[in-house]
Order: C-alpha cells, then structure tokens, then sequence
C-alpha cells in the first residue's frame, strides 16, 4: 500500500497531533459533512477515500490512500490521514475535490477521531449489466482491481476501538451477494453488534445471511434496485433476464421481515432513466408489485450521470413524473427516500417524504 499524502504526513503529523490533543473533545461550527469527519470508501480501484460522492462539479473524491490490498491499518497513520482534510475544514478551506458539493453543511462539529460511516465497494463483479452503471466491467480495468480480503483490516479497527458499533455500515460494488467475502463479513459485523447496516443488491443472487440478519432484525436497509416495473423494461436496463428470480427473492425477504414484525426494512429502488423508463405506466406496475410483497418502502432516484450533463436542462417532463412517482405512493401510504439527484431536480431537501 502507498499512503497519498505520505510526505504531507510525515512532515506535519506532530503539528496535526498536537492541535488535536488541544482541542480534544472541543466543537467548533464549520461547514464540512459527515464523510470528512468521520467516514471513508474502500472502492474498486484499491483506494480509499473520503468519500464516493460524485456532486454537481464531477470532480472526484479526496484520497487518503493508493495502491491499497487490505493490509491491516495502523490506526495513528490513518486518522492523520484522515485529520488533514478535517483541518482544512476548520480552517475555512476545502479539498478540490469538494467544491460546491451540496453535502457540506454548517454545524457544531466534533474533533474526536472515530468512524461512524463506511462504504464497502471494493469489487467490480456484478451479476447484472445496468445500462446505468458506472463501475467497470472491461477486461483491463478488472485486471486493474485486484482482489482481497478487507475482513482482517475491518477487525483490526473494530478491535482497537477506531469504529464505533452505532456507524453505518454501507454495502455497495459491484454486487455485494456475488463478493467471496460478503458472508464473512456480513457475519463479522453482526457477531460485532453492528445494526445500522445497509445492503445494496441487485436482488438476483439470494443470500440466506441476509434473510436471517432480516428475521433477527439487524439491518437497517436492504435496498434491490428494480428501476421498472415490467419484465421486458427490467431486462432492458438491467441487460440480463432475471426478473423472476429478482421477484422470487424479493417474496422471500419479504416473509423474513414479517416474521420479525418489523416494517420499512426493505426498500425497492426505481431510478428514472429519462425517454427509457418514465411512463406513468411503467410506474404504476412497479408500485402495484411492490404493494403484493408487502413491502413498505420505496425510494426515487435519477441517472447521476445523466443529471451531471443535463442539470441546467428545462427538465419539466422528469420534474413531472418525479411528482408522479411521489404522489401516487401515497396511496399505498409507502414510506420514500428521494436519492440526492432526484432532490436536486425537483430542489426539495426532504431525505424521506
């Protein structure tokens, strides 16, 4: 592993420490966000980062470290790796990488060093095709994204204290059910009283973890991306034909989540793809099924890509549907998340509504 920021480091650890020891468990209002404080990536090009926020200027994410393969992280080098990006927030200036986005926030913020939000994307594999995606799926890239274990490095930092067990826990990828170590994982997590955990899945692969974490009611969100409401639309943006089996699992989840007699644990996801899947009804067959699962929860999302080359666009037409979308939910009284994209078309800054 190559540490980014090694020589900044090395020459200026003392000073970092030293004003962090002086402002121990002190607030300060500025305007910085959660990932900077207390949160980081593990993403697919062996790196880890602040975050993986793409926001309205696209330009890319602070980086704390390079050319990483899961070698167990020695805490202090993290969190001063960590704590030059938190000093440049206090200090009124921002990473480059940061302009204009829409996450920073004005608030008391802490100068503790803990973790309280992980994304775990450090895998390409997927078992579906989204004409959507981002992640990378030729030959050279994959040769690029070097495979390995991340459970060691996770303990290390579980043991001595860097995570805190209320941190969220955000599966992502890639396909997480189709990662060699997502059950291992999943199981360290759990066994480690870790609750607040999100899973990202495509819904084809069905994972027995997953129904029994469901049952036992120790997951926050389990989120399957639908983005249609028909066979033939599913296959279309999802580019492979597993809409049965997606639906099959979808039913079996759903009779763990009733057997724990929980509510808004599963959530089905539909991203708008402008002039592909925005019929009314379209929508409303995606509802209709969410409804016959009984599940209760929903949530709206837009092409992130297609929002950062058309956000300045007269986008009236996805304006409306989005309100559609919105509005025709209330009748199955679903609780929704509105993903960041889908908020900024229509400049609400409701999370959930």
């Amino acid at each position: 592993m190559s540490n980014h920021n090694v020589s900044d480091i090395k020459n200026t650890i003392n000073t970092i420490n030293n004003n962090s020891s002086e402002a121990k468990n002190q607030s300060m209002v500025y305007k910085s966000c959660d990932l900077i404080e207390h949160g980081f990536v593990v993403d697919n090009q062996n790196c880890i980062r602040v975050c993986s926020i793409i926001n309205n200027e696209y330009l890319g994410q602070p980086l704390l470290f390079s050319n990483y393969t899961g070698e167990i992280l020695d805490k202090e080098t993290f969190f001063t790796a960590k704590r030059k990006y938190r000093e440049m927030t206090r200090n009124g200036s921002y990473p480059y990488e940061c302009t204009n986005c829409p996450r920073l926030l004005e608030k008391a913020w802490d100068n503790d060093d803990y973790i309280d939000n992980i994304l775990l994307s450090h895998w390409i594999d997927c078992n579906s095709r989204c004409i959507y995606c981002s992640a990378p799926t030729d030959e050279t890239l994959k040769k690029i994204n070097k495979y390995y274990n991340f459970t060691p490095a996770i303990k290390e930092m579980i043991d001595n204290g860097s995570i805190i067990r209320s941190a969220k826990i955000d599966f992502a990828g890639g396909e997480p059910t189709v990662y060699p170590e997502f059950e291992s994982l999943l199981s360290l997590f759990l066994k480690e009283g870790f609750h607040n955990i999100f899973i990202n899945t495509s819904g084809i692969k069905y994972s027995k973890s997953i129904r029994t974490a469901l049952r036992n009611n120790q997951i926050n969100t389990l989120t399957i991306s639908l983005d249609a409401g028909s066979k033939e639309m599913h296959k279309k943006v999802k580019q492979v034909n597993s809409y049965d089996k997606v639906w099959e699992n979808i039913y079996r989840y759903s009779e763990a989540q009733q057997e724990a007699k929980t509510k808004e644990k599963i959530c089905l996801k539909y991203i708008l793809l402008p002039n592909i899947n925005t019929k009314k009804e379209e929508i409303d067959l995606f509802l209709e099924k969410v409804a016959n699962a009984k599940i209760d929860y929903v949530a709206l999302s837009l092409d992130m890509f297609w929002w950062t080359k058309h956000k300045d666009d007269d986008n009236k037409s996805l304006i409306n549907i989005s309100n559609y979308f919105i509005e025709e939910t209330q009748k199955y009284k679903f609780k929704k998340y509105i993903y960041p994209w889908a908020r900024w078309l229509l400049g609400i800054k409701e999370i959930v509504v």
